[in-house]
This record gives structure tokens, sequence and C-alpha cells, in this order.
């Protein structure tokens, strides 16, 4: 059966309760079932504006995403400004309501800050390509209510690969 968004109080109670839990409805489980019966009939935080905070982490995310995949040997300061301008190209098309830290300007400050900090190329670890923003599953097996199995969901903001640091060890006499 295909739903339309939102759906009807009475299609939510016919369907069967969700296979996948992810920790945001878990969260609105705990925090009021009103809520999560709300997020489960398709109405999500679009209503006010998306909060600042989502929009917040995938505008680094994305800042990131074409940082590490920019090619090698790409002029620094060419580097830090595409990176910059996915950002907040991400962040001005998503137009969230700011709250608290979560403002276009720290996330300008914050990206400077990176680039200083691990200046191009000499970050420990390098983004798997494709590894960004991939989804999950861990089975949590069948439940009285249900015939599927059910599961915990989520996803992952990034896989990397890391350069191992090799320390000779150190010998301390007194």
């Amino acid at each position: 059966m295909i739903m339309e968004y939102p759906i009807s109080v009475r299609d939510l109670k016919e369907s069967a309760p969700p296979v996948i839990w992810d920790n945001t409805m878990r969260q609105l489980l705990g925090s009021c079932p009103r809520k999560l019966c709300l997020f489960l009939r398709g109405y999500d935080w679009d209503i006010a504006g998306k909060p600042s905070y989502f929009t917040y982490g995938i505008a680094f995310g994305k800042a990131q995403q074409v940082w590490h995949e920019l090619p090698e040997g790409t002029d620094p300061s060419i580097a830090k400004n595409l990176s910059m301008m996915a950002g907040l190209e991400e962040w001005d098309n998503a137009a969230p309501v700011e709250m608290g830290d979560n403002t276009r300007d720290k996330l300008v400050d914050l990206w400077v800050g990176y680039v200083e900090a691990y200046p191009w190329g000499s970050e420990p670890w390098r983004v798997v390509k494709g590894g960004s923003e991939i989804g999950w599953t861990l089975p949590m097996g069948r439940k009285e209510y249900s015939s599927q199995e059910n599961g915990l969901g989520g996803g992952s903001d990034g896989y990397i690969s890391r350069t191992v640091m090799v320390l000779s060890p150190t010998v301390v006499t007194r």
C-alpha cells in the first residue's frame, strides 16, 4: 500500500508498526508519543523550518566531502574556497532557522579553523570515496506483532581510512 503524506490517523493505525527504528523515532517516542505519531504521519521539520543544528552538520559534511574529493595537487586556497562555497550553498539552500551557535557565520569560522588545523593534504585520514552518509541497519530479531525482522537503523557521516602512526617505545628510567 503506497501512502501519500501526510497520512490520516486511521491509515496510520491500520498500517503495521515501523520495522526499522532510527534514533529520531526513539527520541520522539521517549519525549512524546504524539510527536512520534505526527512524524510517522509525515509531518516533519519543514513545517516550521529545519533546526539549524541539522543543516550545520550537513553543510559542514558537504564542505568536507568536496575538500576530500578534490584531486591531489589542487591549490590549497582553491581547495579551501571550493569546499567552503559547497558548504555555504548547502546552508543557503536549506534556509534553516538559526539557533544558538548554529549559524552561518559560525559555520564559516569552523571551516576556516578546520583548514588551519589541517592544511590541505595534512590530515591523518582520508574519507573513503562513496563513503559519506551511508545508512545501516542492526537486526534486532522478530517481535510478536510483526512477521518481519525489526531493526535499529541510522546513518554514518562517513567512512575513513586512517594513516597509521607507529610510535617507537620509550624507556623511562629514574
